[in-house]
């Protein structure tokens, strides 16, 4: 999902496209469809949507539920608690596969970077941070420059 789709689910009813919601699946394996917070809508049914969001409109019990519901998911599918562990994960055995480039050996303009990868340290880069070569390590769970 998209930051612009997470952010309509923290902050109002989204309307999903109906080919989306029939075939694609959140991280819980779940079609989006088959979420009860979401409208859904295509090309063709523009009429239905009209009346889906006039109804929803006259209906405040039914947009507080649907919204809590979106708001709900996307919390729990989102919330860094629940993305920052798989992602870290993912970044650190990227530099154990034996059969391709190691993104530590990819940083030549940070020479320490290896070894203090090597004595346990989070190296950290990002785009902007590999363009301006910014040095960053994690202290915690908070990134910290490294001087």
């Amino acid at each position: 999902m998209e930051y612009t789709q997470i952010e309509a689910c923290l902050l109002t009813v989204p309307i999903l496209n109906k080919d989306f919601a029939a075939s694609a699946k959140s991280s819980d394996g779940v079609l989006w469809g088959d979420y009860d917070c979401f409208l859904t809508s295509d090309i063709d049914s523009g009429d239905q949507l009209v009346e889906d969001l006039l109804r929803i409109g006259n209906s405040p019990e039914e947009w507080k539920a649907r919204h809590q519901c979106s708001k709900e998911l996307a919390t729990r599918l989102f919330d860094i608690e629940t993305l920052a562990p798989k992602f870290l994960e993912d970044i650190m055995t990227l530099g154990k596969k034996p059969d391709g480039p190691r993104g530590i050996d990819l940083i030549d303009w940070w020479p320490e970077a290896k070894g203090l990868r090597s004595d346990g340290e989070i190296v950290m880069t990002t785009a902007h941070g590999v363009l301006n070569e910014r040095k960053l390590i994690m202290n915690g769970t908070v990134q910290k420059e490294f001087k």
